[in-house]
C-alpha cells in the first residue's frame, strides 16, 4: 500500500513538473489565433511549411516545423518581426572545414549538436557542440561561418586540448607499419642483407653490384648507411659507374613536384576534387578566372565543379532531368504555365548553402517561335526570379543563376515606402518597384506562391497584397464576362487580393489584347461579379 502511495505521489510530482515546465516555456496556440503578420513572415522566410505546433512565449510566437526532414524552430514577434531560427542538421552535412577542425582539436569527441542558426541582422552560421564519450562530460560550443571558418569557441572550465588517445596511438603505429611495408625496396628491406654480406663477396661478383648500388643511393643517408658506402674501398672502378645511373631515379621526383602531374589543375585542386566526387567519368579541366573548373559525368549527369587555386570548393552546377523537378517548383510550373515544354534544368550547389535551381522551358504559345522562359528557385522552391520570353534576358544559364537582386529601385520611389517595405519584409530579395496609374507604389517580388505585389502609398502605408492565383480555379463567371465583353483578349495575369485598409478581398484579372498587346486590369468580387 505504501508503495502504491509513493508511486502515485511520484507520478503527480512529475505531472506538476511537466505542467510547470510548459508554462515556463510558453503556451500552445491554435493556428487560427496566430496573427497574419506572423504567418506572413514565416511564409516569406520558409515558404509553405506545415507547422506542427505554435507556442506563444510573451510577445514572441514560436513555430515548430520540418525542412527537408530536419526539425526547425523560428521565433517571430507578434508584429511579424523576425527574431531568430534554428534548424537541426545531420553532422554528415557539415562542411569539411568544420569536420577537419573538430578532428584536429577534439580527437575522439562526438558531435552532440549540429545546427544552422540565423538571427536578426546576423548572417547565417553553424552552431556545433562536441564532447567526449564520458557520462556527465560538459560540451565545448563552437560556431562557424558559411565557409567553415571558426567564429567562436567556448570550452568548459579546466578543458585541456586532448592528446592522442590510446586508440589513435594504436592506429598511428599501424599506419607506420603499413608505410614501412610499402616503402621502396632497398631502402629498409635491403639493409639487413647488406650487413650480413662481407665486402669481399661484392668484389667477387661485380655483375650484381650495379643492381645494389642504386638501391644504396636511394636509401636515407643515416648513420648506418654512410659507413656501408665507405667499406668497399677495394671495389673495382665499375662500382663508381652506377652512381651516374641515379639520374633516372630523380626524374620521378620532379614530376611529383609538378602541380600539373595528374591533370590540368594544381595538386591542391586535384586533391579536393578527389574528395568531392566519387567515381567521376570523362573528367576535363579548364579555367574560368579565378576558378579551376572540372567538367565530369557522375551517374549519367553532367557536373561542373569550381575550385579556387588553394583547393577550396566554391560551387557545383548539375544538369538535371525533367523528373527531378518536384514539389513547390513543379506545382508552380504546372499551375502557371500549363502545357509548357521542358528544355533544361540546372542546380547550383554552393559552399555558402545558398543553393538555386533554374528551369528553362517553352510556354505553350512560344513553342513554335522557340523563345524560352526561365524561372530561378531557391532550395526550398521559392521563386527568386522569372525571365519572361517577351523580355530581354541573359543568354546562358550561368548568368541567370547569378541573380541576387532583380532590379534597382527607381529614384522616384519615396524612401518612406522603401523603408516601410524593408521593415515589414526584411528577408525579401529581388524587389521590383513601380508606380501605377493611380499614383500608388508597387513592390513586386516572387515568393513561394508565385508573383506577389505589395501596394503602398508614398508614406509607407500598405493598402493591399496581391498574390498569384491558380488559373485552373478561375471562376466561370469571370471567364464568361471576359469572353462576352472583351473579345480578342486573353487572361494574362490572375491575382487574389487581400485588402489591408478596407478589409475587402477580391480578384484582380489582367487581360491582354491579342492584336495590340494592351493590358487592362479588371476587378471581380469573390463571387465572380465585375466591380465597377
Amino acid at each position: 500500500m505504501k508503495k502504491s502511495v509513493r508511486f502515485g505521489t511520484l507520478i503527480l510530482g512529475i505531472s506538476l513538473l511537466l505542467i510547470t515546465s510548459s508554462e515556463l516555456f510558453g503556451q500552445k496556440v491554435k493556428p487560427d489565433n496566430v496573427p497574419d503578420e506572423v504567418k506572413q513572415t514565416l511564409l516569406d522566410l520558409q515558404g509553405e511549411v506545415k507547422v506542427s505546433q505554435w507556442v506563444l512565449d510573451g510577445d514572441v510566437y514560436v513555430a515548430n516545423f520540418k525542412v527537408d526532414g530536419s526539425s526547425a524552430v523560428i521565433y517571430i514577434q507578434s508584429d511579424g518581426t523576425f527574431i531568430k531560427s534554428t534548424t537541426l542538421i545531420p553532422k554528415s552535412t557539415l562542411p569539411t572545414a568544420i569536420i577537419g577542425y573538430i578532428d584536429k582539436n577534439y580527437p575522439e569527441f562526438n558531435i552532440a549538436v549540429s545546427e544552422i542558426r540565423e538571427e536578426l541582422n546576423v548572417k547565417l552560421y553553424y552552431y556545433v557542440e562536441v564532447k567526449p564519450e564520458v557520462v556527465g562530460a560538459q560540451a565545448s560550443v563552437l560556431t562557424f561561418d558559411n565557409f567553415g571558418k571558426l567564429l567562436t569557441r567556448t570550452d568548459p572550465d579546466g578543458f585541456v586540448t586532448p592528446e592522442l588517445t590510446p586508440k589513435q596511438k594504436v592506429q598511428q603505429k599501424a599506419d607506420q607499419e603499413i608505410a614501412e611495408e610499402n616503402a621502396p625496396k632497398g631502402k629498409n628491406n635491403q639493409k639487413p642483407k647488406q650487413e650480413t654480406k662481407p665486402a669481399q663477396q661484392t668484389a667477387q661478383q661485380p655483375k650484381q653490384q650495379p643492381k645494389q648500388q642504386p638501391k644504396e643511393d636511394n636509401a636515407d643517408p643515416d648513420e648506418t648507411t654512410q659507413p656501408k658506402e665507405n667499406k668497399p674501398a677495394t671495389q673495382p672502378k665499375t662500382t663508381t659507374q652506377p652512381k651516374t645511373t641515379t639520374q633516372p631515379k630523380t626524374q620521378p621526383k620532379t614530376t611529383k613536384e609538378d602541380p600539373y602531374a595528374n591533370g590540368d589543375a594544381p595538386a591542391p585542386v586535384l586533391k579536393a576534387f578527389a574528395k568531392k566526387v566519387l567515381q567521376p567519368e570523362n573528367v576535363e579541366w579548364n579555367t574560368v578566372d579565378p576558378f579551376y573548373v572540372a567538367t565530369c559525368t557522375v551517374k549519367e549527369q553532367k557536373n561542373e565543379l569550381y575550385f579556387t587555386k588553394e583547393g577550396l570548393w566554391e560551387k557545383t552546377y548539375t544538369f538535371l532531368p525533367e523528373e527531378a523537378i518536384t514539389g513547390a517548383m513543379l506545382k508552380h510550373l504546372e499551375s502557371t504555365y500549363r502545357g509548357y515544354e521542358f528544355i533544361t534544368a540546372v542546380k547550383e550547389t554552393r559552399a555558402d548553402k545558398q543553393d538555386k535551381i533554374l528551369v528553362e522551358f517553352y510556354e505553350k504559345n512560344n513553342k513554335k517561335a522557340m523563345v524560352s522562359t526561365s524561372v530561378v528557385f531557391d532550395k526550398l522552391g521559392r521563386i527568386l526570379k522569372t525571365y519572361k520570353a517577351e523580355e530581354e534576358q541573359p543568354s546562358d544559364v550561368y548568368a541567370k543563376l547569378s541573380v541576387e537582386s532583380i532590379n534597382e529601385k527607381p529614384n522616384e520611389i519615396p524612401e518612406l515606402a522603401i523603408a516601410a517595405f524593408k521593415q515589414k519584409y526584411p528577408k525579401i530579395t529581388g524587389v521590383e518597384w513601380s508606380e501605377d496609374d493611380e499614383g500608388y507604389f508597387l513592390a513586386s517580388y516572387f515568393g513561394v506562391r508565385g508573383k506577389e505585389i505589395v501596394v503602398m502609398e508614398g508614406n509607407g502605408s500598405i493598402l493591399e497584397i496581391r498574390t498569384t492565383a491558380n488559373m485552373d480555379n478561375i471562376s466561370s463567371n469571370i471567364e464568361g464576362y471576359i469572353k462576352k465583353n472583351h473579345k480578342g483578349s486573353q487572361i494574362y495575369e490572375y491575382y487574389s487580393v487581400r485588402g489591408i485598409v478596407e478589409k475587402k478581398n477580391y480578384y484582380l484579372v489582367i487581360i491582354k489584347d491579342k492584336k495590340t498587346n494592351m493590358l487592362t486590369p479588371l476587378k471581380f468580387t469573390l463571387a465572380g461579379q465585375i466591380m465597377q
